[in-house]
């Protein structure tokens, strides 16, 4: 689900039926009302887990999972959300191969797109110039910064405990290989959270990517799960995560939200009230002004509600 200005616009996606989708809506959060505009061109084929970003009043939409689940996707596609048309951009430069269950997000003007599941799971980062249309493969490296870290944790009355989980962290900065995890970009940083990785385990890491240098930093507060094909959107300096699939003694799917402030680095889950959303996994987020907005998911039955949530009350 992407968000530009007042509309959430909401495109594919596996549905009723165990199919894909190709359709296009929108929803207006001024009026409170859905359609399903025309759009002129050649829409993206029906697809589950592709990446979708915002460029200015361009939404971006690359690979994914066919209708099938038969064939990984490495084809990209825009829709002018000002003209309502989609075209096929002709590209230059290295491209990501054909994957499912990328992360991706708009970062220092370009669309970034890391990881995903190409019949291996990767940790590869790749750019792509909306201008232009080029791809770049980034070469990427890692800085442990831990030293500085540790006084920040004894001044701060850190444990023992918690001092050693962040050795280990800080001593592994570029973020695994893995699949259906987040990446959101606030100001200079790209973060990368959580998802599942190449060994089968699902993770609840957070890494940080400033210009071309990744950094694991700990976050203090309430633990996250593990988890994977969950929601993520981001208000001011605040990292919202919603949902998705969690893996204890067996599979469960979540409801909680969690709260991630990248300025303080603490991380709590939040307190909400009111119509709350069920547990699911492969819900959509996005943020449209002080509001977060969650839509559908997967919770034994495919879901097409939608919450707000309103964080100036929270």
């Amino acid at each position: 689900m992407a968000a530009i200005g007042d509309r959430l616009f909401v495109f594919g996606g596996r549905g009723f039926g165990k199919s894909s989708f190709n359709d296009l809506w929108v929803y207006d959060t001024a009026r409170n009302r859905w359609s399903t505009p025309e759009a002129a061109g050649t829409a993206p084929s029906a697809r589950e887990r592709f990446c979708m970003c915002v460029a200015g009043t361009k939404i971006i939409i690359f690979g994914g999972w066919d209708s099938r689940r038969s064939l990984r996707l490495g084809d990209l596609h825009v829709l002018d959300t000002m003209t309502m048309e989609w075209r096929q951009p002709h590209t230059s430069g290295v491209a990501p191969t054909a994957r499912r269950g990328a992360a991706c997000a708009f970062y220092h003007g370009q669309m970034l797109v890391f990881g995903g599941d190409t019949g291996e799971t990767l940790n590869d980062s790749f750019t792509l110039d909306p201008e232009t249309w080029t791809w770049t493969q980034l070469n990427t490296s890692g800085y442990d910064p831990f030293e500085g870290e540790e006084e920040a944790l004894i001044s701060a009355g850190a444990s023992f405990r918690e001092i050693v989980e962040a050795r280990l962290l800080s001593s592994h900065p570029i973020p695994c290989e893995r699949t259906e995890g987040g990446a959101i970009a606030i100001d200079d940083t790209l973060y990368v959270l959580a998802g599942y990785s190449n060994r089968g385990a699902f993770l609840h890491d957070i890494h940080e990517l400033r210009d071309s240098t990744w950094f694991a930093r700990y976050y203090y507060g309430t633990h996250i799960n593990g988890v994977r094909n969950f929601a993520l959107a981001a208000i001011g300096p605040i990292v919202y995560l919603f949902g998705g699939e969690n893996l204890g003694l067996e599979y469960t799917t979540s409801n909680t939200l969690y709260a991630l402030n990248t300025e303080t680095k603490t991380v709590w889950t939040m307190d909400s009230r009111g119509a709350v959303p069920t547990p699911r996994a492969g819900p959509m987020a996005a943020a449209v002004g002080e509001r977060l907005f969650v839509f559908g998911g997967y919770a034994g039955a495919c879901l097409d509600d939608l919450y707000v949530f309103d964080t100036t009350t929270a």
